[in-house]
């Protein structure tokens, strides 16, 4: 029997598993949005600058994602995925609570980095675990519903970071003794890790995972697969084409990843600065900007695979991509002068809807680009270097902000200064890339 057909036999467990992974994806991305949140009593707890937050929120998780993940992805794929998995989310947790012990930036920073190398392999694993899970006919549609979802989720994770934050006091009373008098934030993160300790074992409840035999070794085909494109669903291999493809979509991502990342990372912060707004306020603005973003980002990649299932994965999907991210430029630019709060959320819900758009179309074909035997390290070496990516424009930003006073038309011209350029980068790419494939 077929991977597909196997994985089209088991329907209803299937749709359990993508609905356990939108849980564990939109789970370990609440730390970004607590630690934004609470950026202004964690840098004055431990006397931190733009520049080391831009750091704390990037550099560690990218540096051991790009390191880590790739070991992290080759056990996944030679035994079952999802012990795997359940070891990553257990070792992200405690990182957390590490988090929430740490006495400086230099501790700080050493556990979030330990916290990047256990959410290396989640992401790479998830797309693995999904494409062993549905057959052709399926497997696009539940890659947009996983990222879309978590698209969506996010902004309902924006919302619940904030009420985790103003609702710190509350809180106190049902912790241990030694954390009646902790910081505010110290006590958000370490009730933040928490729930992880329970959704671990349940992600044991999955399916399954595929693994395939095959007669050619995991280093050849993975070989192959990066310098091929397309193929059959059906056989699970790649067939030939141009070579150039795969590198055009590998360079388009790493853009799209350095952009999003200078845009989203300080956003919690500069609208702060903006509106002077609470963590709660800030967190429901922010909040229903990734909501409104997530809707077109679904309605546009829902038209176009309704109008084309083969274009969705092709230079179709790379073009609209491509359109997407010439939006998401123009609303990074125009940052440089937005002057309210109001007004950067508005921004902010146009860029995040051009990058999701991109997001979801791109990882539809990589997924499809991937053999079953070597398919979480394929996915690994993609999130690796995008996330290298989203890793150093934060840096800049903070760096520019700096420069700039830390004021919040500083900051804002630093997201602007960074983020554009990179959103017009990838846009570039991916539009000569589409044109070259489909000549």
């Amino acid at each position: 029997m077929s991977a597909a057909t196997a994985a089209d036999d088991d329907a209803p467990r299937a749709r359990w598993g993508l609905a356990m992974l939108i849980l564990l994806a939109l789970y370990t991305a609440m730390d970004r949005q607590v630690i934004g949140l609470l950026a202004g009593p964690l840098r004055r707890d431990l006397a931190m600058d733009d520049t080391q937050f831009g750091l704390l929120q990037g550099a560690g998780v990218a540096i051991f994602a790009a390191v880590v993940g790739y070991p992290v992805a080759w056990l996944a794929d030679r035994v079952d995925r999802r012990p795997v998995l359940a070891v990553c989310l257990a070792l992200w947790c405690l990182a957390l609570v590490g988090c929430s012990l740490a006495s400086d930036f230099r501790e700080l920073f050493v556990v979030s980095s330990l916290m990047g190398a256990a959410e290396a392999g989640v992401i790479p694993i998830a797309y693995a675990l999904i494409a062993d899970w549905f057959g052709a006919r399926h497997r696009q549609a539940a890659t947009s519903v996983f990222v879309l979802m978590g698209r969506l989720g996010a902004g309902l994770m924006i919302v619940a970071s904030g009420w985790v934050v103003s609702s710190v006091d509350v809180l106190r009373p049902w912790l241990p003794q030694s954390w009646q008098s902790a910081s505010d934030w110290r006590v958000a993160l370490f009730v933040t890790a928490l729930p992880g300790l329970l959704l671990a074992p349940a992600l044991l409840s999955m399916p399954r995972s595929l693994r395939v035999s095959t007669t050619t070794s995991a280093r050849q085909r993975l070989t192959g697969a990066l310098g091929n494109i397309g193929g059959s669903e059906a056989s699970e291999r790649v067939a030939d084409a141009p070579r150039h493809a795969i590198w055009t979509l590998m360079i388009g991502t790493t853009f799209l990843a350095a952009g999003a990342g200078a845009l989203g990372v300080f956003m919690p912060v500069l609208v702060q600065r903006l509106g002077g707004l609470s963590a709660s306020e800030a967190g429901a603005g922010l909040g229903a900007a990734t909501l409104v973003a997530a809707v077109v980002a679904l309605a546009v990649s829902n038209v176009l695979a309704w109008r084309s299932r083969e274009g969705a994965a092709g230079s179709i999907g790379m073009v609209i991509a491509a359109l997407g991210l010439l939006g998401a430029a123009v609303c990074a630019g125009a940052l440089a002068q937005v002057a309210t709060h109001a007004r950067a959320l508005v921004l902010y819900a146009g860029g995040l809807g051009g990058t999701m758009t991109a997001a979801i179309l791109l990882v539809g074909v990589l997924q499809a680009l991937a053999p079953t035997a070597t398919r979480a390290r394929f996915m690994a070496l993609f999130v690796g270097a995008a996330a290298m990516a989203a890793a150093l424009s934060p840096i800049a930003v903070g760096a520019l902000s700096d420069a700039g006073g830390a004021r919040p038309e500083a900051l804002a011209g630093a997201i602007a200064t960074v983020g554009t350029p990179c959103f017009l980068a990838a846009a570039l790419v991916l539009a000569w890339g589409a044109r070259r494939l489909r000549g």
